[in-house]
Parts: C-alpha cells; sequence; structure tokens
C-alpha cells in the first residue's frame, strides 16, 4: 500500500495494490474510490477480474463486455484468458443479397473502438495477470451509455 500526501490540494492519496483501489480523501472528509488497470496487475479470481473492470469501466463513461473466452485443453473447466472489448468496437458489414430492396436499411451502432483489456491465467501461473490493455477511444464519453447498454437493461417488475 502507497501513501501520498497532496500538499497543494490537501488530498491524502491512498493506493492499494492488492485491490488495485485508489481511495482520495480531501478535507472535507469525502473519499473517491478510483480503480485502475495498469499492465501486470494480478487478480486472484475471474470474479475479482469482473469487478475491477466493471468498476473501471463505469468510473470511465463506457461499458465492456466479454470479448473472448478461452478454456484449457484438457480441463475444460478452468479458463485461461478472458478478453474486455468496449460493446460497440468493431465494424458492422451487413451481409446483404443481391436485391437490397428486400432488406431493411438500418443505422449501425459500431464505433470501431479498440479499448482492450486481455487477462491471462498461465498453466503454470498461480494468479490471473492483465497481460494487455489498450486505452484508446475514438468517441467522447457519455454517462447515458451505462444505462443505455444491453447488458444493464432489465425488465421493469
Amino acid at each position: 500500500m502507497e501513501i501520498i500526501y497532496n500538499v497543494n490540494k490537501d488530498e491524502l492519496i491512498e493506493h492499494n495494490d492488492d485491490t488495485n483501489i485508489i481511495c482520495i480523501s480531501n478535507g472535507d472528509n469525502t473519499t473517491l474510490n478510483k480503480t485502475t488497470l495498469k499492465l501486470n496487475d494480478t487478480f486472484k479470481t475471474w470474479s475479482e477480474v469482473n469487478i475491477v473492470v466493471s468498476r473501471y469501466t463505469k468510473q470511465n463513461g463506457f461499458v465492456a463486455i466479454k470479448y473472448r473466452l478461452e478454456l484449457d485443453a484438457i480441463d475444460k473447466s478452468i479458463v485461461r484468458q478472458h478478453v474486455y472489448k468496449y460493446w460497440k468496437a468493431g465494424v458492422h458489414s451487413p451481409k446483404k443479397m443481391k436485391d437490397i430492396s428486400l432488406h431493411y436499411d438500418s443505422v449501425t451502432v459500431k464505433m470501431n473502438c479498440e479499448w482492450q483489456a486481455s487477462f491471462n491465467f498461465g498453466k503454470r501461473a498461480t494468479e490471473i495477470c492483465l497481460t494487455k490493455i489498450v486505452n484508446k477511444h475514438n468517441y467522447l464519453y457519455d454517462t447515458k451509455t451505462i444505462e443505455l447498454a444491453p447488458k444493464n437493461l432489465r425488465f421493469s417488475q
């Protein structure tokens, strides 16, 4: 754990390497928890990875989905790799037939965003490691995005 006191802003910054959470406390007794993702961060379980990625994306104003899941070749119950991508990543390529009049003309929501986080659990490893982080976005952040993402939509009770 690393503790830094910022004299200019009267803030106490506390960084916990185990949970990847930065706590910022100012003189008003308000605390802001900020989750960070850095290369070679380690995690104990896949659920911990899910929680950290979810917190990170919500704090930064976008939504990530599990893009790829790789299982062990011998024991299919062991997850070896998870890749998270922005939920509107990629480029829409329609599969239209020759007669275009038979198809509904729609607009794509894909943005070709490059954000990606890859986590790997090696065969001889004891912890899950963040092996790749591409922190590039080609759009403006929008807080409404989080509420409108398909993974956050629920049926009304």
